[in-house]
């Protein structure tokens, strides 16, 4: 998220971009009223932000990281389209899978990856791109009537996504976008196997030696 920091009276604009932290002066003096003008600002900072559009030559035209920004722009163009790769990914992968398991990722690819993130290339899939996509899913209602999908199907959904991005950071030598991204917490599942009835049912029915230790297992 793109903010507005005072540094030693001045203020500046700090905000990442494509795995790059960037802190850029604006010269003007930490004011109240040079806030308010900076503020209105960072909107259109963070507008461009959000469809990877940032033009970092407009808004800091004195930058002297103006050249490493259009050398990261010229190296994302570099990388295949992340659908191109993922098709690629997955063909390659099959063969290591049972039939049920390819399927499953098929699935997560066909019904939720690939619409989300199929028309960006490689190099533009950011962090914070994945954070909203797995976000999305949570508003995906769930089997049953559920409301929403269950912590273990996102999970699931987002493996193969972790797993093309570290393959593809790998091959490409590119900033893992995935890379420190924790899988969701799953609560944890409450077996009763036997019914009270039954429980009583095989306590009376177990050999008299046997009976105290089956009491206290159950």
């Amino acid at each position: 998220m793109a903010k507005i920091v005072d540094r030693n009276g001045v203020l500046y604009f700090d905000f990442r971009y494509h795995g790059e932290r960037f802190r850029e002066t604006t010269r003007l003096p930490s004011t109240p009223e040079n806030y308010r003008i900076c503020k209105k600002r960072l909107k259109q900072i963070e507008a461009e932000l959000e469809i990877d559009k940032l033009d970092f030559a407009a808004h800091f035209p004195k930058s002297p990281r103006i050249e490493k920004l259009a050398l990261i722009h010229r190296k994302i163009w570099e990388f295949p389209g992340f659908d191109d790769y993922a098709e690629a990914w997955f063909a390659e992968k099959r063969i290591e899978w049972r039939k049920s398991y390819a399927k499953t990722i098929r699935t997560s690819l066909d019904k939720y990856i690939l619409p989300a993130l199929g028309s960006y290339l490689l190099g533009q899939v950011t962090r914070r791109m994945i954070l909203e996509f797995r976000t999305s899913l949570s508003m995906v209602p769930g089997l049953g009537g559920a409301p929403s999908l269950s912590a273990s199907r996102i999970n699931h959904i987002m493996t193969p996504l972790r797993l093309i991005m570290t393959d593809a950071s790998n091959e490409f030598n590119l900033v893992n976008p995935y890379h420190g991204i924790k899988s969701l917490k799953e609560p944890r599942t409450q077996v009763e196997p036997f019914s009270l009835e039954e429980a009583r049912r095989i306590i009376r029915s177990v050999r008299p030696d046997y009976k105290a230790y089956i009491i206290v297992r159950f």
